[in-house]
């Protein structure tokens, strides 16, 4: 057997070894892990820059849309999902909205957990019947919420290098080390295994049959022979007599750069005169920021991916002329929540007009939050901080100015207004009265307060009931049979309900 065939041999054996171990045990494993995640998710896209888009599909009723994230667009996923799409969906999908945001995984699961109510279909699925303004609404105020608290996290620089001479180490020298293995599996007892089995010794034995003479073929021998002309020895190079250390002398990479520091290139047009430089873009004397860009961007992205290159080139140059001269908005005075009202109230001056009228847009939000009082909602508790922020949810949209003044009214109305005392409720009770004012909790802490005093005085009229001689099957029957008496008419009723079906157990 020559030298070829024992290579080809040797392959085919780590092939088969290879094959055997993950047929057995490996594959079973790694599909009951897949399963087991449900296929992935957006732990994937976390810290990762992307887009939160919705998607429509013309099968689906009014209403009912799928959302998620992607690290491209949403145009380009609703494409891909056309092209892979299943027996199970009835139509095609088409991208209507779309959201750019610098952490697109952690912005997808912020919108679940927001639009949690609305969620449809099986487990895992992305489908949710909800309001196409309130889905919008929502992705464009937990994406600049997003983008006001993202960090931006530093690489570590690689560990020195450690110099090596040529001279030591040969790859004629180095031996050889064969590739490990993974350990064997149960294949015995796989078929696949053994019909790969049967073709490899077929292939063993037909490589060492001997060739019959006719196949062989042997030139015949040429009529003359063309020596060909010595080649010019090369002249040596001069070698300068530098004295080299032994061993070469490490300087750490530089750190790579955030996004706030990086500053815009200085495009000159090459075709200009010699010594007439022209800028590609007259506005280079300041740079812009991260919103500007982005604003640039979406208004510019029918030019880019439909007109071409000479169109988008054009939008983006007049653009850029249109702020020329002016100063970018600085949004580094303000808190999480101004910052995300701001970017709400922005929207479509960013996204459907530029930079220009966002700018704008963005000055005259902070000429009207100067002007406006910041109230103190430290006084609040948890609660009521989450009722005052649903029952404003509409104002900060319209900016910061209009939030504020939403939430002194919502303030001024809790003056004068009593607490709920819930300690006389444990916490199923206390939970029960907690849902029982939802209602009342998205229209403000004022609201929410008087409902709970309500439900106290009810539950107040009601004797407590003692659970702690059930059985944990009996427990769980009747907490389920009060389920809805629990959820949606109070502490009152929950007790009620527990008391009934105790009786029947005595």
């Amino acid at each position: 057997m020559n030298e070829s065939a024992v290579e080809r041999c040797s392959t085919f054996a780590l092939m088969a070894r290879m094959y055997a171990s993950q047929s057995g045990g490996e594959v079973g494993r790694w599909r009951k892990s897949k399963a087991s995640r449900g296929g992935g998710g957006y732990d994937q896209n976390h810290g990762v820059a992307g887009v939160v888009y919705i998607l429509q599909n013309e099968g689906f009723k009014e209403g009912f849309y799928k959302l998620g994230c992607s690290r491209h667009s949403g145009h380009a996923r609703a494409a891909n999902l056309n092209v892979n799409a299943s027996t199970g969906v009835p139509g095609s999908f088409k991208c209507i909205f779309e959201q750019r945001t610098r952490d697109c995984g952690r912005a997808e699961q912020l919108v679940f957990q927001r639009l949690h109510a609305h969620r449809k279909g099986k487990w895992g699925q992305e489908f949710f019947e909800v309001d196409l303004d309130v889905a919008r609404r929502t992705i464009i105020t937990v994406c600049a919420e997003v983008d006001a608290t993202h960090v931006v996290v530093q690489p570590p620089p690689p560990p020195p290098a450690r110099f090596i001479s040529p001279s030591v180490v040969s790859v004629s020298q180095a031996p050889y080390v064969p590739p490990a293995t993974p350990p064997r599996g149960k294949s015995s007892s796989n078929a696949g295994t053994w019909i790969f089995g049967v073709v490899f010794v077929a292939f063993v034995v037909w490589v060492n049959q001997p060739k019959s003479k006719s196949s062989s073929y042997t030139p015949p021998p040429a009529a003359y022979t063309v020596s060909p002309a010595p080649a010019p020895a090369p002249s040596p190079r001069p070698v300068a007599a530098v004295a080299r250390s032994p061993q070469a002398e490490y300087k750490a990479p530089p750190k790579p750069a955030t996004v706030e520091q990086v500053t815009p290139l200085a495009l000159t047009d090459q075709n200009a005169p010699p010594g007439q430089a022209r800028h590609l873009f007259p506005d280079q004397a300041r740079a812009l920021n991260r919103e500007e860009l982005a604003s640039i961007e979406s208004v510019c992205w029918d030019a880019k991916h439909r007109q071409g290159p000479g169109a988008y080139r054009d939008c983006t140059q007049k653009h850029r002329d249109s702020i020329a001269g002016t100063e970018a908005p600085n949004l580094s005075g303000l808190n999480q929540v101004e910052q995300a009202s701001i970017q709400s109230a922005c929207w479509d001056s960013k996204n459907r007009v530029g930079p220009k009228s966002y700018g704008d847009c963005v000055r005259r939000n902070l000429q009207e939050l100067s002007a406006a009082e910041r109230p103190d909602t430290q006084s609040l508790s948890a609660a009521e901080q989450a009722s005052l922020s649903s029952a404003c949810w509409s104002a900060k949209q319209q900016g910061p100015a209009t939030y504020y003044k939403c939430v002194r009214v919502q303030m001024n109305a809790m003056e004068g207004q009593g607490r709920a005392d819930l300690s006389g409720l444990n916490a199923a009770e206390r939970q029960s009265a907690n849902s029982a004012c939802w209602d009342q909790k998205q229209r403000g802490p004022a609201s929410f307060q008087k409902c709970l005093i309500a439900k106290v005085n009810d539950a107040e009229a009601v004797a407590p009931v003692d659970l702690s001689g059930l059985t944990a099957g009996e427990r769980q029957s009747i907490e389920s049979v009060c389920w809805s008496d629990k959820n949606t008419k109070g502490p009152a009723a929950y007790r009620r309900c527990l008391s009934r079906h105790l009786a029947t157990l005595r």
